[in-house]
């Protein structure tokens, strides 16, 4: 596999294309790893990918802080996660007459969880009933979708992911239940890369593959991330979940600005500019203000007009009232007085 087959596995559009740009050289972990975090590729494709790193890269011990010595041999623990994540999917697709099915649909106008589920006797019926879940009228607006493997007196559950299209994307039996070994189940979760980026402080980001997560939505101002910064912070990593993007996030009703920080940076993208509108103003002049454009007098101004603004409008909503009512509330001027 070579660089440019590696970063079609990267989710960021701006990262892929600055990666390319450098022609940067990835190791044989970093390529599985990015194979393995890829939104848009299906379980089968991941295998076939990690198949092909196998056959066509070097092998390398891999550095884990979940080890207490280095792995020798990448391509074993490859092989070894492809042999578990298809036993995995034949547990899953194993029917019996203890065992039953349900599905679980998260979207922005309503979700459906494993308590309101009705059991399914078989995969068939149950996957029939999540397709026409996700090719309904709001199938825009779905997010993650489950089908969950229960058996009766049974001690696991197994999980299947879907794409919003009804792809199979992958399959998981969570490790405390002793069913595999958890140091493999968690392999790819227990590494940490410090993959170049393009971003710079200031710049405006955000990431577009989970546009209703629930923990720092919208765009955000970044003050910082993990391979520009992290390091110099005198910070020791641990893991993939401190590949993380910081900065200033905005509260979507009132547009008030609060620090936080994210996880996964690979993930991340520019923010488009012509969707700075409305309370999103106000990223433009914090940017602006981070990257020392404009004074903080400005930014200070700047911030309690568009928040002042944007409060207008939100009393007034646009297309609420007639323009000859607005002007006999005396909210807007009336073109023929004098």
């Amino acid at each position: 596999m070579n660089n440019k087959e590696i970063c079609k596995y990267i989710n960021s559009k701006d990262i892929r294309q600055h990666l390319l740009n450098i022609d940067y050289k990835f190791t044989t972990t970093e390529a599985a790893w990015l194979v393995n975090q890829c939104h848009s590729a299906t379980l089968k494709e991941k295998i076939a990918a990690w198949r092909d790193i196998i056959n066509t890269m070097p092998d390398e011990s891999v550095n884990s802080p979940q080890f207490d010595s280095p792995v020798d041999s990448i391509h074993n623990v490859l092989k070894d996660y492809i042999t578990m994540k298809e036993k995995m999917l034949e547990l899953f697709f194993e029917e019996s007459p203890k065992t039953f099915y349900q599905y679980m649909v998260n979207s922005t106008y309503m979700s459906t969880n494993y308590d309101d589920a009705s059991p399914m006797s078989s995969y068939d019926i149950c996957y029939k009933y999540l397709k026409r879940e996700l090719n309904n009228e709001y199938k825009d607006q779905v997010g993650d979708s489950c089908i969950r493997r229960s058996e009766i007196d049974g001690l696991y559950n197994i999980t299947a992911y879907y794409s919003y299209e009804g792809e199979l994307m992958d399959v998981y039996i969570p490790s405390d239940y002793g069913i595999f070994d958890w140091l493999l189940s968690d392999f790819f979760d227990n590494l940490w890369f410090h993959f170049p980026v393009p971003y710079k402080k200031g710049d405006i980001l955000y990431d577009p593959f989970h546009p209703n997560r629930s923990d720092c939505p919208g765009p955000v101002v970044m003050e910082g991330i993990t391979p520009l910064q992290f390091e110099k912070d005198g910070r020791k990593h641990t893991d993939s979940s401190d590949m993380v993007v910081w900065g200033y996030f905005q509260d979507k009703d009132s547009g008030t600005l609060y620090h936080e920080v994210t996880w996964n940076y690979m993930d991340y993208e520019y923010f488009p500019n012509d969707q700075l509108t409305g309370k999103r103003r106000i990223f433009k002049a914090l940017s602006n203000l981070i990257k020392e454009q404009i004074s903080l007098d400005l930014f200070t101004r700047a911030y309690h007009l568009i928040i002042l603004e944007e409060a207008k409008n939100d009393i007034i909503p646009h297309g609420w009232y007639t323009d000859e009512g607005l002007q006999r509330a005396g909210i807007v001027e009336d073109p023929d007085m004098p």
